[in-house]
């Protein structure tokens, strides 16, 4: 019998779970993003290879949310405020600036055609008997 479950990615749950303890460490966390092209509100001079990495400590963002799906905040670029809406798998690594520790997530824990984590999980199984 082969289990055909729908199981979360592990990658919001170990962002928020870094993010928190390099907080606690005094270490001012740091997450390198996969623009892939679409670097929406992103400055271009802010790419460097493909990847952009973002300050996402509470001095330099507002309103963080880490969802299943996505990591959304405001920050700044050149003084504007700006969203920001990350899918979450766009997301490379979270460290710490003064230590570099942190950790870097697995690319393939993300399907080529990603579909909504939350929707598919909130499908149920459930029938009338």
């Amino acid at each position: 019998v082969r289990d055909e479950r729908v199981v979360t990615p592990k990658r919001p749950y170990l962002l928020n779970a870094i993010h928190a303890w390099l907080l606690d460490n005094n270490e001012t966390p740091y997450i390198s993003v996969d623009v892939d092209g679409d670097i929406g509100s992103i400055p271009e001079s802010a790419v460097k290879d493909g990847v952009v990495v973002l300050n996402v400590s509470p001095t330099a963002i507002e309103s963080l949310d880490i969802g299943l799906d996505a990591m959304s905040f405001y920050c700044r670029f050149n003084g504007v405020r700006t969203s920001i809406n990350l899918p979450m798998r766009s997301i490379l690594a979270i460290y710490g600036k003064e230590s570099g520790q942190g950790i870097e997530f697995d690319k393939l824990e993300y399907p080529e055609n990603p579909k909504s984590v939350a929707k598919e999980k909130s499908k149920t199984k459930l029938r009338l008997v």
